[in-house]
């Protein structure tokens, strides 16, 4: 019941940004969040700031991934994370997908540590290009 709360919550009405760094102090399994699915076996149509954003992050890990630290990296995509939710002009059906792809994304950002830098990154890099399977 709690869960589904939590899912109308933030389904419902605009995005609303959560403390993205408050998931990471927490040592507990990463939930399993709904999958997102496609339109009709189309690509849902994201406001231009969430594709940006997204961009973003891909372009930083590309080119930051070797010389900066975990928790630098981490900053900068939690930072880019908070602009999307910010930005967010998304309603409906697209809207709700969008916040499924989301969660998993901040579990990952909040998840990257020096212990889990490279295996993190990588899986980082992987969710972020799975993007482009769900939005335009």
């Amino acid at each position: 019941m709690i869960l589904a709360t939590f899912f109308l919550a933030i389904s419902s009405g605009s995005c609303t940004a959560e403390n993205p760094a408050s998931a990471a102090q927490n040592n507990y399994e990463e939930p399993q969040w709904p999958p997102v699915e496609l339109n009709n076996g189309a690509k849902w149509t994201a406001n231009p700031e969430t594709t940006q954003s997204i961009v973003v992050m891909q372009d930083y890990l590309k080119n930051n991934s070797e010389k900066l630290s975990a928790a630098e990296i981490k900053e900068q995509l939690q930072s880019e994370f908070k602009l999307i939710f910010k930005n967010c002009t998304m309603t409906g059906a697209a809207h709700d997908q969008l916040h499924n792809y989301l969660l998993p994304l901040r579990d990952k950002i909040n998840a990257l540590n020096e212990d889990n830098r490279k295996a993190g990154i990588i899986e980082l890099k992987e969710y972020l290009n799975s993007y482009q399977k769900y939005f335009q």
